[in-house]
């Protein structure tokens, strides 16, 4: 993601495992990000529509949208998403164990290294 400050917006470009990419530009208004962009399948336009609204610091509602023209979207996918995550922890023997919706798991990971690296200094 990067900003286009003559365009005063966010350009965003993703690709998915079927190799279908979008390039998107967004705009914040508030705690709303609006993200617009289009692609051609099967010779065909489509636009695609993605909607964050903050809801609180740790979790935000989310609406994509698709379709041929902006009058006719239709809903693909809508949820909330929050700042939690999958931690997997492997043991000495090789064997993982998943322990899910752990609050800000990149600051947990941190923590975790930051307790090896002092006992292994004693």
């Amino acid at each position: 993601m990067t900003h286009d400050a003559e365009a005063k917006n966010y350009v965003f470009f993703q690709v998915n495992n079927f190799g279908v990419s979008w390039t998107c530009r967004g705009t914040v208004s508030g705690d709303t990000w609006t993200w617009n962009g289009e692609a051609t399948r099967n010779g065909k336009t489509i636009l695609l529509r993605f909607t964050m609204k903050w809801t609180s610091k740790d979790s935000f509602d989310f609406k994509k949208e698709v379709g041929p023209n902006a009058d006719s979207m239709q809903v693909m996918m809508d949820g909330k998403e929050t700042r939690y995550g999958s931690v997997i922890v492997r043991g000495t023997g090789g064997t993982f164990e998943t322990f899910g919706r752990i609050a800000r798991p990149n600051e947990f990971r941190r923590q975790v290294q930051q307790q090896i690296g002092s006992s292994e200094a004693r």
